[in-house]
């Protein structure tokens, strides 16, 4: 009887182990299912889409991929993928750079392609703040970036590396963009973009602003106009370096010898008014030059190139930092000219300035401009910043637009930085203008527009002190 009751007993236990198992498996099957369904409609196609239909295409065709470049922002607006493999003679060039894009990203973005093609070079972009520590909002958002254009076994590698724990979950569309979704019609026209992106007749409209130019270069159309660049006030020193982001870029250096591929330390140009804006810029450039030296690679600074001003104007770049199309091309038929000609064993020093001090030289203009703002309880406290060289004497006028209405002087030229403007002058909502020319000339050199309370909320750590002096005074 006891026999009996034993078997009983063991197979009923073993009935409930089975329908354990089998709830179990259905759970992670839906979960599963949910997770794919998630990934097609939770959230709409972005450049990560394009970037990756693209790849398939490179994939299927079994066309060469000749060449590599990374980076964040500056190189995908920099880089014009078919102007390079145009100029280098090669059939695909792949951008690899995402928005925010750190070097660990950057180092699983190319670790990513050289598993998968095998390139003659990898160029990677070193603008002057890259080894400096990102604010974690970056940080975050930038690893988000580059998990959406690799594949899933390098993403998770990738996150299980780099990013905190609370960041895995991330990993899964549900969590990610389950909270975004907020009506069928949502996840239909979602599902819709996804599906028109994967086409591979997929045109981009090249009459937009900005657009999707091509295995992974993103277009800003659109250039500036001169004198539109803001200034700030920054300084580089060695002691913010950070060890994460010099290990992920010695590692990218220690993976191309390893694939035995040619990699180029390049930094893309920036306006005028972003060089002038780190102090001690030459400390920059010197640093990266030691440090490229060190990895056995060469480095390349474009942003001292030779009669720059005329090469890289304002109006070939849509902001401070990001080249437009018509400076995209440029820079790329430059660089692709410079890499034949190091290739041929040809001497390029003198496509470059010698030193920053000699590039400012060739700079006559006031490159850029910015304004603070603090209110107080008696009025509002102006404070204009302007670089330009030491021998020119700034003088700096504001305008204020209110709704509706034209520009109207605020507070005529002068050429102290500070200005006092009374509280019923302006309002939170009002846009501020400040102007900067040469003291003696009748035109300005550069303008900046801002929202008042923009201003007023602005502050920039290097600017710190300077904001605590205007709040004391």
């Amino acid at each position: 009887m006891r026999s009996s009751d034993n078997t009983s007993e063991q197979a009923a236990k073993r009935s409930s182990l089975v329908s354990r198992i089998g709830c179990a498996a259905v759970i992670i099957a839906v979960l599963i299912i949910a997770e794919l369904i998630a990934r097609q409609c939770f959230d709409s196609a972005h450049y990560a889409n394009h970037f990756q239909r693209d790849m398939r295409r490179i994939k299927s065709s079994g066309a060469k991929v000749g060449m590599v470049v990374a980076g964040a922002s500056q190189v995908y607006h920099g880089c014009d993928t078919a102007v390079l493999a145009k100029e280098m003679g090669y059939e695909e060039v792949v951008d690899a750079s995402t928005a925010s894009q750190s070097t660990d990203g950057a180092y699983y973005m190319v670790e990513y392609l050289l598993e998968e093609y095998d390139p003659e070079y990898v160029v990677v972009n070193l603008n002057w703040d890259r080894l400096i520590p990102k604010k974690q909002i970056n940080l975050h958002r930038g690893r988000l970036l580059v998990g959406d254009y690799i594949s899933e076994f390098e993403r998770v590698k990738y996150f299980l590396d780099c990013a905190p724990v609370g960041q895995w979950f991330n990993l899964s569309a549900l969590y990610r963009f389950g909270g975004t979704v907020t009506s069928i019609e949502q996840l239909k026209q979602n599902y819709e973009s996804r599906r028109k992106v994967a086409d591979p007749n997929w045109k981009a409209d090249t009459s937009a602003a900005s657009y999707y130019g091509g295995n992974g270069f993103i277009v800003f159309k659109k250039g500036a106009l001169t004198g539109s660049m803001n200034a700030e006030d920054l300084t580089f020193s060695e002691d913010q370096i950070a060890e994460h982001e010099v290990e992920y870029t010695l590692k990218i250096a220690e993976l191309c010898r390893k694939k035995n591929v040619k990699l180029i330390w390049i930094t893309i140009p920036s306006t005028a008014a972003e060089i002038y804006s780190v102090s001690n810029y030459q400390e920059v450039w010197d640093y990266l030059t030691k440090f490229c030296a060190e990895t056995g690679f060469p480095y390349i600074n474009f942003s001292m190139l030779r009669n720059r001003e005329e090469l890289f104007p304002d109006t070939v770049f849509s902001d401070h930092i990001h080249l437009s199309l018509e400076g995209a091309d440029r820079f790329s038929e430059i660089l692709a000219d410079t890499i034949k000609k190091v290739e041929a064993g040809e001497d390029i020093s003198g496509m470059f300035y010698e030193s920053v001090e000699e590039m400012k030289k060739d700079v006559t203009r006031i490159p850029g401009c910015f304004v603070y703002v603090r209110k107080r309880k008696d009025g509002y406290k102006v404070r204009a910043l302007s670089v330009q060289n030491e021998d020119l004497i700034p003088e700096y006028r504001l305008l204020l637009k209110k709704e509706g209405q034209e520009w109207k002087v605020l507070a005529d030229w002068q050429e102290g930085t500070d200005f006092d403007i009374p509280l019923d002058a302006m309002s939170g909502e009002d846009d501020l203008r400040i102007e900067t020319r040469r003291s003696g000339e009748q035109t300005y050199d550069c303008f900046w527009e801002l929202n008042v309370q923009y201003a007023i909320d602005k502050k920039v750590s290097a600017m710190d002190s300077s904001v605590e002096e205007m709040e004391s005074a």
